[in-house]
Protein backbone atom coordinates (compact mmCIF):
# COMPACT_ATOMS: atom_id res chain seq x y z
CA UNK A 1 0.00 0.00 0.00
CA UNK A 2 3.04 2.27 1.12
CA UNK A 3 4.19 1.72 -2.02
CA UNK A 4 1.33 2.26 -4.23
CA UNK A 5 0.93 5.99 -2.21
CA UNK A 6 4.81 6.57 -3.04
CA UNK A 7 4.20 5.91 -6.83
CA UNK A 8 1.06 7.80 -7.05
CA UNK A 9 2.71 10.65 -5.40
CA UNK A 10 5.80 10.57 -7.90
CA UNK A 11 3.45 9.88 -10.96
CA UNK A 12 1.61 13.12 -9.59
CA UNK A 13 4.52 15.32 -8.77
CA UNK A 14 6.02 13.97 -12.57
CA UNK A 15 2.77 15.28 -14.03
CA UNK A 16 2.72 18.38 -12.25
CA UNK A 17 6.32 19.36 -13.97
CA UNK A 18 5.18 18.14 -17.44
CA UNK A 19 2.36 20.67 -17.25
CA UNK A 20 4.48 23.34 -15.85
CA UNK A 21 7.28 22.57 -18.68
CA UNK A 22 4.25 22.72 -21.47
CA UNK A 23 3.25 25.81 -20.18
CA UNK A 24 6.59 27.51 -20.47
CA UNK A 25 7.17 26.05 -24.06
CA UNK A 26 3.66 27.58 -24.76
CA UNK A 27 4.48 30.68 -23.29
CA UNK A 28 7.76 30.78 -25.31
CA UNK A 29 6.06 29.79 -28.53
CA UNK A 30 3.43 32.74 -28.11
CA UNK A 31 6.30 35.24 -27.45
CA UNK A 32 8.14 33.79 -30.47
CA UNK A 33 4.98 34.26 -32.69
CA UNK A 34 4.55 37.76 -31.24
CA UNK A 35 8.01 39.08 -32.14
CA UNK A 36 7.89 37.40 -35.62
CA UNK A 37 4.81 39.68 -36.15
CA UNK A 38 6.49 42.39 -34.78
CA UNK A 39 9.53 42.06 -37.08
CA UNK A 40 7.33 41.76 -40.19
CA UNK A 41 5.28 44.55 -39.17
CA UNK A 42 8.75 46.64 -38.58
CA UNK A 43 10.37 45.74 -42.55
CA UNK A 44 6.86 46.17 -43.85
CA UNK A 45 6.96 42.35 -44.73
CA UNK A 46 3.30 41.00 -45.84
CA UNK A 47 4.38 37.17 -46.24
CA UNK A 48 7.42 35.11 -46.92
CA UNK A 49 8.26 32.58 -48.81
CA UNK A 50 7.03 29.05 -47.83
CA UNK A 51 9.74 26.59 -47.11
CA UNK A 52 10.54 23.09 -48.44
CA UNK A 53 8.46 20.30 -48.11
CA UNK A 54 10.43 17.68 -46.82
CA UNK A 55 7.69 14.86 -46.07
CA UNK A 56 5.73 14.66 -48.90
CA UNK A 57 7.61 14.67 -52.43
CA UNK A 58 4.56 15.00 -54.62
CA UNK A 59 3.74 18.41 -52.94
CA UNK A 60 4.82 21.20 -55.24
CA UNK A 61 7.36 23.08 -52.93
CA UNK A 62 9.17 19.28 -51.91
CA UNK A 63 12.21 19.39 -51.14
CA UNK A 64 15.04 18.25 -53.63
CA UNK A 65 17.42 15.23 -52.81
CA UNK A 66 18.83 14.71 -56.91
CA UNK A 67 22.10 15.86 -56.78
CA UNK A 68 22.08 16.43 -60.60
CA UNK A 69 19.41 19.30 -59.58
CA UNK A 70 20.90 20.45 -56.52
CA UNK A 71 23.15 23.40 -57.86
CA UNK A 72 21.31 25.83 -59.97
CA UNK A 73 24.72 27.21 -60.65
CA UNK A 74 26.80 24.86 -62.01
CA UNK A 75 28.95 27.81 -63.58
CA UNK A 76 31.44 29.92 -61.21
CA UNK A 77 32.37 33.46 -62.37
CA UNK A 78 36.19 33.32 -63.71
CA UNK A 79 38.03 34.86 -60.79
CA UNK A 80 40.83 36.46 -62.94
CA UNK A 81 38.16 38.27 -65.22
CA UNK A 82 36.72 41.42 -64.25
CA UNK A 83 33.14 42.64 -64.95
CA UNK A 84 33.98 44.58 -68.05
CA UNK A 85 35.35 41.10 -69.45
CA UNK A 86 39.13 42.03 -69.37
CA UNK A 87 41.20 39.44 -67.79
CA UNK A 88 43.46 40.22 -65.03
CA UNK A 89 47.26 40.26 -66.01
CA UNK A 90 48.75 41.76 -63.12
CA UNK A 91 48.86 41.77 -59.25
CA UNK A 92 47.89 45.26 -59.68
CA UNK A 93 45.09 44.57 -61.07
CA UNK A 94 43.82 42.21 -59.05
CA UNK A 95 44.22 44.05 -55.47
CA UNK A 96 43.05 47.23 -56.84
CA UNK A 97 39.71 45.98 -59.39
CA UNK A 98 39.34 42.25 -59.61
CA UNK A 99 39.66 42.18 -55.42
CA UNK A 100 37.38 44.74 -54.36
CA UNK A 101 35.08 43.18 -57.05
CA UNK A 102 34.67 39.77 -54.96
CA UNK A 103 34.73 41.82 -51.74
CA UNK A 104 31.67 43.47 -53.26
CA UNK A 105 29.69 40.78 -54.25
CA UNK A 106 30.24 38.68 -50.86
CA UNK A 107 28.79 41.96 -49.13
CA UNK A 108 25.99 42.14 -51.01
CA UNK A 109 25.07 38.38 -51.30
CA UNK A 110 26.51 36.86 -48.84
CA UNK A 111 27.91 38.34 -45.62
CA UNK A 112 25.24 41.23 -45.86
CA UNK A 113 26.84 44.71 -44.72
CA UNK A 114 27.26 46.15 -41.79
CA UNK A 115 25.51 48.93 -40.26
CA UNK A 116 26.78 52.70 -40.48
CA UNK A 117 26.08 52.76 -37.05
CA UNK A 118 26.75 49.54 -34.99
CA UNK A 119 26.63 49.54 -31.20
CA UNK A 120 29.71 49.44 -29.17
CA UNK A 121 30.23 46.11 -27.42
CA UNK A 122 32.70 45.91 -24.25
CA UNK A 123 33.61 43.27 -23.31
CA UNK A 124 33.74 41.33 -20.18
CA UNK A 125 36.02 38.65 -18.47
CA UNK A 126 33.94 36.51 -16.65
CA UNK A 127 36.00 33.38 -15.38
CA UNK A 128 39.38 31.48 -16.75
CA UNK A 129 39.20 27.78 -16.23
CA UNK A 130 41.98 25.20 -16.90
CA UNK A 131 40.25 22.21 -18.21
CA UNK A 132 40.70 19.00 -20.71
CA UNK A 133 38.92 18.96 -23.93
CA UNK A 134 39.60 15.27 -24.75
CA UNK A 135 42.56 14.58 -24.12
CA UNK A 136 44.17 18.15 -24.92
CA UNK A 137 44.64 20.58 -21.84
CA UNK A 138 42.76 24.40 -22.97
CA UNK A 139 42.41 27.29 -21.44
CA UNK A 140 38.41 28.13 -21.22
CA UNK A 141 37.44 31.65 -20.59
CA UNK A 142 33.67 33.12 -20.39
CA UNK A 143 32.94 36.40 -21.31
CA UNK A 144 29.91 39.10 -21.69
CA UNK A 145 29.70 41.55 -24.39
CA UNK A 146 27.73 44.60 -23.17
CA UNK A 147 26.24 46.30 -25.91
CA UNK A 148 25.84 49.97 -26.18
CA UNK A 149 22.16 50.72 -25.77
CA UNK A 150 22.24 54.37 -25.25
CA UNK A 151 20.19 54.55 -28.02
CA UNK A 152 17.31 52.64 -26.81
CA UNK A 153 17.61 52.18 -23.12
CA UNK A 154 14.56 49.89 -22.64
CA UNK A 155 16.58 46.68 -23.25
CA UNK A 156 19.65 45.63 -22.13
CA UNK A 157 21.64 43.27 -24.55
CA UNK A 158 24.04 40.99 -23.29
CA UNK A 159 26.47 38.62 -25.90
CA UNK A 160 27.90 35.48 -23.67
CA UNK A 161 30.97 34.23 -25.50
CA UNK A 162 33.12 31.38 -24.58
CA UNK A 163 36.77 31.15 -25.92
CA UNK A 164 38.72 27.90 -26.11
CA UNK A 165 42.47 27.48 -26.78
CA UNK A 166 45.57 25.27 -26.44
CA UNK A 167 46.93 25.49 -23.12
CA UNK A 168 50.28 25.48 -24.87
CA UNK A 169 49.66 27.54 -27.06
CA UNK A 170 52.85 29.69 -28.12
CA UNK A 171 51.22 32.42 -29.98
CA UNK A 172 48.21 33.29 -32.33
CA UNK A 173 46.13 30.31 -32.89
CA UNK A 174 42.98 29.60 -35.45
CA UNK A 175 39.26 30.43 -34.15
CA UNK A 176 36.14 28.95 -34.97
CA UNK A 177 33.33 31.05 -34.35
CA UNK A 178 29.86 29.25 -33.82
CA UNK A 179 26.68 30.32 -32.53
CA UNK A 180 25.09 29.02 -29.35
CA UNK A 181 21.90 28.82 -27.55
CA UNK A 182 21.05 29.51 -23.93
CA UNK A 183 18.31 27.11 -23.33
CA UNK A 184 15.35 28.33 -21.58
CA UNK A 185 13.25 27.18 -18.78
CA UNK A 186 11.16 24.00 -19.69
CA UNK A 187 13.14 23.69 -22.87
CA UNK A 188 14.78 20.34 -23.53
CA UNK A 189 18.23 20.42 -24.37
CA UNK A 190 19.86 18.32 -27.00
CA UNK A 191 21.73 15.40 -26.37
CA UNK A 192 25.39 15.09 -25.34
CA UNK A 193 28.18 14.91 -28.05
CA UNK A 194 30.16 12.02 -28.74
CA UNK A 195 33.28 11.54 -26.73
CA UNK A 196 36.60 13.76 -28.18
CA UNK A 197 37.63 16.55 -29.04
CA UNK A 198 35.22 19.11 -30.16
CA UNK A 199 37.09 21.04 -32.90
CA UNK A 200 37.63 17.35 -34.39
CA UNK A 201 33.94 16.36 -34.32
CA UNK A 202 33.19 18.98 -35.91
Amino acid sequence: MGFIILHLAIAGAACAQFSANSAAADSIRQLTEKDHQMMMQTLHIDSIRRGADGNNPQSPFAANYDEAKANPYPDLPEPLLLKNGKKVTSAKEWWQQRRPEIVEDFDREVYGRMPKNTPKVNWELVSTVHEKNGDLSVITKKLVGHVDHSSYPQITVDIQLTLTTPEDAKGPVPLIMEFGFVFPPGMRRPGAPPAGRTFEIW
